[in-house]
């Protein structure tokens, strides 16, 4: 649902020129700067201080996206685990590209903790992660819609389910997404979506905060100081917006069959307990918003920003049309 920009073309900033700009902005000698993800957007790279401080850099040729994420952040940090943003250069004036500088985020990603945790740790997790969830959808909005800079929102064009549909529509009868999906199951996906739509009326009007893109790669999660699993920091806002937080849910459990039950069931337990709202339906709502998403990449796709989650997306249509349900299988 988050809008996103097509990207100008910004050539990328070489590893001096950063290193200098990240020493700049931190204020102390820098040790090394070195790469650690990079997209058509958006690059990210590990700094690392002369004493040995370690803070992650995030370079984004929409200014924007950073603005907000950094006020997001500021917003919540006192009652949400983030990073904390310690510098910015939001006009590029350094290399030429807006960059930000944040704390690095002690601990492990949650896709990485959860492969080796039995069903006691992953359940123990899967609270944690579900009780952050509801921490960060207990911030609210006037209206939903997508978050500017500012934090206000800019109402969407239509209610969830005619936004549903209309984009279904749009994105569907795109050549680039039907010769990828294929005529029949693009045409299958849009049914399931004018199906579906309708479910999504009881969670219209809510504008709580949405991280939308809620999944493994975006928590880092640590130990307390008795040893209890916890959530270090969330990463990765900018594509937050004001609308249901089980968009969010719907995000975590899009490859349920992959988790262990434990974790699905604690995280959703740990979700309610702390103020989440499971309606009736919930996890047919949740796929529908999902599916949101899961068309947010094929437009990506369709301008291309091909990758790993674009293949994924497609491959999740593909199962959605063939089992005729958009929600994700039950666990075994």
């Amino acid at each position: 649902m988050a809008h996103r920009e097509a990207s100008p073309h910004v050539p990328r900033p070489d590893l001096p020129a950063l290193h200098s700009a990240a020493g700049s902005v931190l204020g102390r000698e820098v040790e090394f700067v070195e790469a650690m993800s990079g997209g058509q957007r958006r690059d990210t790279y590990r700094v690392v201080s002369a004493t040995g401080e370690r803070y992650v850099l995030r370079l984004d040729r929409d200014a924007a996206s950073l603005e907000k994420e950094a006020a997001l952040t500021a917003l919540i940090g006192e009652r949400v685990p983030v990073a904390p943003i310690v510098g910015t250069d939001l006009g590029g004036d350094r290399v030429g590209v807006p960059f930000t500088i944040s704390a690095h985020a002690e601990g492990d990603p949650l896709d990485e903790a959860l492969s080796t945790a039995g069903e006691h740790e992953a359940a123990a997790i899967g609270g944690a992660v579900g009780r952050t969830l509801a921490d960060i959808g207990a911030f609210t909005f006037d209206v939903p819609g997508v978050l500017m800079p500012s934090l206000e929102p800019e109402p969407l064009d239509a209610s969830l389910p005619g936004l549903l549909v209309a984009t279904g529509e749009r994105i569907l009868m795109d050549d680039e997404p039907r010769q990828t999906l294929g005529g029949p199951v693009a045409d299958g996906f849009l049914a399931l979506l004018q199906e579906a739509a309708p479910a999504l009326q009881p969670v219209a009007s809510q504008a709580a905060l949405v991280h939308s893109d809620f999944n493994g790669k975006n928590l880092v999660v640590t130990r307390s100081a008795d040893g209890a699993p916890e959530v270090a920091a969330v990463l990765d806002w900018e594509f937050a917006f004001a609308g249901p937080p089980l968009a969010d849910v719907g995000n975590m459990l899009r490859r349920q069959d992959r988790l262990s039950p434990s974790f699905v069931d604690a995280f959703v337990s740990g979700f309610a307990e702390r103020g989440g709202w499971l309606p009736p339906g919930w996890r047919s709502i949740a796929a529908a918003l999902d599916a949101l998403a899961l068309l947010d990449l094929l437009d990506r796709g369709a301008r291309g920003e091909h990758g790993p989650m674009y293949a994924d997306a497609c491959a999740l249509i593909d199962e959605a049309v063939s089992r005729g349900d958009l929600a994700p299988p039950p666990q075994a």
